[in-house]
């Protein structure tokens, strides 16, 4: 072989390495706008007016990065006591933060035009089926040395999902909704036929393990109604609130507690108390959930029509919008 060969591996990183240093400069760019979108924000409040650019510098143009970090990090943004607010189409979300140490992710879509998409939103409806998480919030309900902390963290994550036309007769009245999704929830319990069809076949249900802890039922919160349920799987146990916004939209609130055996534990009163801390921190929220209408047209999950939570309390922008 010639001593000119070169080494088809070492040819494609020294291309990357090429045109990663490329890219840096521009990547410093981006850091350094962020940084002063975000400072702005805490001095006036998460808005409008930057959240297009702030969407635009986090998605991914480059390719390197295949991230949903397009949602904002609220840590030092907004504050305990204060309420997460999500705007989404026509309809105004909101919940209480509570006050309990933040873990690694505290992300929230503060904006999301599913009916007018621009292009970060197109592209994660495209990822995502049709769905658009408003928010992925995760706390540490123990701040010791042990368990490890992911062990400790207690999450909520809020799901919009837009309503395939062949679905929307189960979601056009709170009756239908409720059989919808009680026939999802008795899903999640495999037969005993299926569970030994799945061991023969070498297969593995995720379902094997599942208990329903609160069967589906109908509640209204806020003037709202939602379907509530509640599932143990293994280690885990969620608790989960669906709603549907008439006449395509739906909601999915999910909680999920820190991991604990719950099933040798008869109830919160008997948890250890960063277990009692993460069910406070969730009947916190809940209490708080508001679903407002913006636009006032006649909707049969709305009992009594409500006001959304109040913004936080902050300076006002140079330019005069809040």
């Amino acid at each position: 072989m010639s001593g000119t060969h070169f080494d088809p591996r070492r040819r494609r990183v020294l291309g990357m390495l090429a045109f990663l240093s490329g890219c840096t400069p521009y990547l410093l760019r981006v850091k350094g706008r962020k940084a002063e979108l975000y400072a702005r924000m805490k001095c006036h409040g998460i808005n409008r007016e930057d959240m297009p650019e702030l969407a635009e510098l986090l998605f991914d143009r480059s390719g390197l990065l295949h991230t949903d970090s397009y949602r904002l990090d609220t840590k030092g943004l907004i504050n305990p006591g204060e309420h997460y607010r999500m705007e989404a189409d026509e309809f105004i979300v909101s919940m209480k933060i509570p006050d309990a140490p933040p873990s690694i992710r505290q992300e929230l879509l503060p904006y999301a035009d599913t009916r007018r998409p621009g292009r970060t939103m197109r592209n994660m409806l495209k990822r995502h089926n049709e769905k658009a998480m408003l928010a992925m919030l995760v706390w540490n309900f123990d701040t010791s040395v042990s368990p490890p902390e992911w062990l400790r963290t207690g999450r909520v994550t809020l799901t919009y999902n837009i309503v395939k036309p062949e679905d929307l007769t189960d979601y056009s009245t709170p009756e239908k909704f409720l059989q919808m999704c009680d026939k999802f929830l008795k899903n999640q319990i495999p037969t005993q036929k299926e569970i030994e069809d799945a061991r023969r076949q070498g297969r593995v249900d995720l379902r094997n393990g599942n208990q329903i802890i609160q069967a589906a039922e109908t509640v209204t919160i806020n003037g709202h109604l939602w379907v509530r349920y509640a599932l143990n799987h293994h280690g885990t146990r969620n608790y989960f609130l669906l709603t549907s916004l008439w006449p395509d939209r739906s909601l999915l609130v999910d909680f999920r507690m820190p991991f604990y055996n719950y099933r040798a534990n008869s109830g919160p009163s008997s948890y250890l108390e960063m277990f009692k801390k993460a069910y406070a921190n969730m009947e916190e929220m809940v209490s708080s959930l508001r679903v407002a209408r913006i636009d006032g047209a006649p909707d049969p999950f709305v009992i009594d029509r409500v006001e959304p939570a109040p913004l936080p309390v902050r300076a006002r922008s140079p330019t005069g919008s809040d």
